[in-house]
């Protein structure tokens, strides 16, 4: 097959499954709580040999469902952009886009992911030794938690 007919191929494809994903990503933002990080990918040429950098941003909803944005950028307004004025949970990375879009946005309740978060305070082991020991074992016990509600049906 030509290559000429696999793009358009594609790209009918994708003006066909267009309005099935708006409906899809208009439904996750009624979620009480998302997750959300951005990706780095190649895409588009800057020149021959050279690939410019973009991001994929998935944003994961409560009923399991995914939507994958697109930004050339990695900045706070693509967020804007996709969530507005979304009420509820973010879940996210460390990445100080997420925090400046949640100052904001003042109905949404800002969530690092624990990992992020336990960076924090593996970081500060030699200042506080005793208090980052304290916190590093309820973040412990937190795990233990998560592991036992991943066995149950």
């Amino acid at each position: 097959m030509a290559r000429s007919t696999l793009t358009n191929l594609t790209r009918r494809s994708i003006e066909l499954l267009t309005p099935i994903y708006h409906a899809q990503l208009r439904q996750l933002l009624h979620s009480r709580f998302l997750a959300m990080d951005e990706t780095p990918i190649k895409a588009g040429r800057r020149k021959k040999g050279k690939m410019n950098l973009a991001y994929f941003w998935p944003i994961y909803g409560e009923q399991d469902e995914i939507c994958f944005t697109f930004s050339r950028s990695r900045g706070m307004q693509h967020i804007l952009d996709q969530l507005g004025d979304f009420n509820g949970t973010l879940v996210t990375d460390g990445y100080g886009a997420y925090e400046k879009f949640s100052k904001h946005n003042q109905t949404l309740t800002h969530a690092q992911c624990w990992v992020h978060c336990r960076r924090g305070f593996e970081e500060a082991k030699e200042a506080e030794p005793e208090a980052v020991a304290e916190a590093l074992a309820y973040v412990g016990r937190l795990y233990e938690h998560e592991a036992y509600l991943r066995e149950q049906p």
